[in-house]
Formats: structure tokens, C-alpha cells, sequence
């Protein structure tokens, strides 16, 4: 059973969710190279010794900004996997809930940061990867790894195959959203989005 946190530890953990709100938001308005640590502490309202309590460095700020926000988008995404049920509809609701969650405005501004700045700072789009596509492929192999194994899917890499699911949700709206070449859909076409990555991915992997 989790330990009930202390009035003091919440106020800490509360003042640190708005640093990083804070923080994300002048990253995505300024560029990560042209964001500077004394331009988040006058935001936050506060001395650059007060920012350095919660982070040693803007690269740390940077990286627990992302850990953040991803693990945000995270839990309604796995939802669908936790709550279980047939993989057609576990993994069209998954989908539906990751197409939406990546073509949120926040969502696209950080992915565009990430590819802009990644060259310059290698350190940004290792915590951007290990967070989002990374972790994201590990979680989802597990539950496809447990479907094969309970004789739901055609047995197979359960990695390969929790990639070859994102591949095809990113395939079609996404890369034309990501661009700027097209607006985000509405419910309806990323529901229409989620079904066909999901047949596609039972052509393959299905019984």
C-alpha cells in the first residue's frame, strides 16, 4: 500500500508540476537552444536557485519535461491494454487513443522540437525516444507477447510486431499533420485510422 505523502512532500511535487508545465511551454514557444534556465525561473516566478532545488541542469529539465508529458499521454493510451478483452478491440481502442494522443498540438510541437534540436543536443532525442517509442514498444510487446502465448495471435516477435502496429498508425494522417501538409482529423477519421492499422496488423499477425 503506497505511503501517504506529507503536506510538504505534495507542495513539493505540485510546485514541481508547474515548473515543468511552465518549462514545456517556453521550450515549444523558444526553442530548447534559445530557452534559458533564468528565463523558466522568471515565469515560475522564482530565483534560479529555487529551480536548481528541483533540476541540476536545462538538459535534466528538458528530459523530465518529456517524461512527463509522455507518461501523461501514457496512462489513457494503456488503458486499453490494462482493462483487456479480444485484440481486435483492445488493440483498435489502443490505436484510436495513440492517433489521437500524437496529433494533439502539444504532442506534434515537441515531436517537431525534438527533430530540429536532436542533432545539435543528441542527449534530447535519447529521452525523447527511450520515453515515447521505446517505452511504448515495450509495453505493447508485453500484451501482444501474452495474447500469442494465450493463442489470441499467430505466434511471432512480440517486438516486431508491437512496432509494426505504431509503423501503421503513424502511416497515413499523421505524417501529413506532422509536416503541417494537413490539418488533424476529427474522431471519425482517426477512429476510420485505428481500425484499418488494426485489420492490416491482423492480416499479418491474426489467426
Amino acid at each position: 500500500m503506497p505511503v501517504e505523502k506529507t503536506p510538504a512532500e505534495r507542495k513539493k511535487d505540485n510546485r514541481r508540476q508547474r515548473i515543468l508545465k511552465i518549462a514545456l511551454d517556453a521550450f515549444l514557444e523558444q526553442g530548447y537552444a534559445n530557452t534559458s534556465m533564468s528565463t523558466i525561473a522568471s515565469l515560475v516566478g522564482g530565483s534560479k536557485g529555487t529551480l536548481y532545488n528541483h533540476v541540476k541542469t536545462k538538459e535534466e529539465l528538458f528530459v523530465a519535461c518529456v517524461e512527463d508529458f509522455i507518461a501523461s499521454h501514457a496512462r489513457q493510451t494503456f488503458s486499453a491494454i490494462e482493462e483487456g478483452g479480444p485484440p481486435r478491440e483492445v488493440l483498435t481502442k489502443f490505436c484510436r487513443y495513440f492517433i489521437t494522443a500524437i496529433m494533439s498540438p502539444t504532442d506534434l510541437a515537441l515531436s517537431r522540437l525534438v527533430m530540429a534540436e536532436s542533432v545539435r543536443f543528441p542527449a534530447i532525442g535519447k529521452a525523447f525516444f527511450a520515453s515515447g517509442p521505446q517505452e511504448g514498444r515495450r509495453r505493447l510487446a508485453a500484451y501482444i507477447g501474452r495474447a500469442m502465448d494465450d493463442g489470441l495471435l499467430r505466434k511471432g516477435d512480440p517486438l516486431r510486431a508491437a512496432q509494426l502496429l505504431f509503423s501503421l498508425c503513424e502511416s497515413t494522417t499523421y505524417q501529413e499533420v506532422l509536416f503541417n501538409v494537413a490539418r488533424p482529423p476529427g474522431r471519425k477519421k482517426i477512429a476510420s485510422e485505428a481500425e484499418l492499422a488494426v485489420a492490416t496488423f491482423l492480416s499479418v499477425h491474426g489467426l
